[in-house]
């Protein structure tokens, strides 16, 4: 068990390094030892951060069985923030794959756990990446309703749950083709000390000066990442109005 977790947790460090290939090693080490020993819990953070690596290299087809084990080893437990988080990864690959019923219905039950529980980061996470899929899969009115919910929670979009606001902010912007909006708001996700929120946001800035065919700006987001936020003077509460406004 030890030595399982020993390779997890070396694997997480890999991972933050971003040395893909030997953090993915590590973790499927892991998963085979764990898989012996029936460690639920661990087994639940080995297929969850496994399967969401699996995801952020846009490898749905390797993601989806881990993010399925993550699920079933959090209900064996009994725990509900991980049967929360479990649910929002599934609707990540359901997303991926462009399923957008079955992603829409692993985020509602994800919101749902965490709303009972009172899970305010596991509830963030399910509401802000619901938006996203609601925007993608074009469901603007859904969109608008979960975000004004959101706004509405003030606790939902402050401290460190902020830069996952700002990055679905951002990626509405965009959508909208508001470029000086999208790119404020994107730079302030890139504060965050979440890598999956500053590759969204250096993703989504990606994007957005390719579109404007500012093609330096463009390969300095994909370069540089995080830490390349700039202040300015728009507040989150205009932001929204202006986005669902004409």
């Amino acid at each position: 068990l030890h030595y399982a977790k020993a390779l997890y947790y070396k694997g997480r460090i890999y991972q933050d390094l971003k040395k893909i290939e030997e953090a993915t090693k590590l973790f499927i080490s892991s998963l085979n030892i764990g898989e012996n020993i029936n460690d639920y819990s661990l087994l639940f953070l080995i297929t969850s951060r496994l399967g969401m690596l699996y995801a952020r290299l846009d490898m749905p087809d390797k993601a989806m069985p881990l993010c399925q084990k993550a699920l079933y080893y959090a209900q064996v437990i009994q725990n509900n923030s991980y049967t929360s988080y479990a649910y929002s990864y599934l609707g990540r690959v359901y997303g991926l794959q462009r399923d957008w019923e079955e992603a829409a219905h692993s985020y509602e039950q994800a919101i749902s756990i965490a709303t009972e529980m009172d899970d305010l980061s596991a509830k963030t996470l399910a509401m802000n990446e619901y938006i996203s899929i609601c925007i993608r899969a074009d469901r603007l009115e859904d969109a608008k309703r979960l975000l004004t919910s959101l706004v509405q929670k003030e606790e939902l979009t402050k401290g460190r749950n902020r830069y996952q606001f700002y990055l679905t902010i951002g990626d509405l912007h965009r959508y909208f083709n508001q470029p000086e909006q999208a790119a404020y708001y994107l730079e302030q996700a890139l504060q965050s000390d979440n890598l999956l929120t500053c590759q969204g946001a250096s993703k989504s800035l990606y994007y957005l000066y390719e579109e404007q065919k500012q093609y330096k700006k463009a390969v300095y987001s994909g370069r540089e990442g995080c830490g390349n936020a700039k202040q300015s003077g728009i507040t989150a509460g205009s932001s929204v109005a202006v986005c669902f406004s004409g």
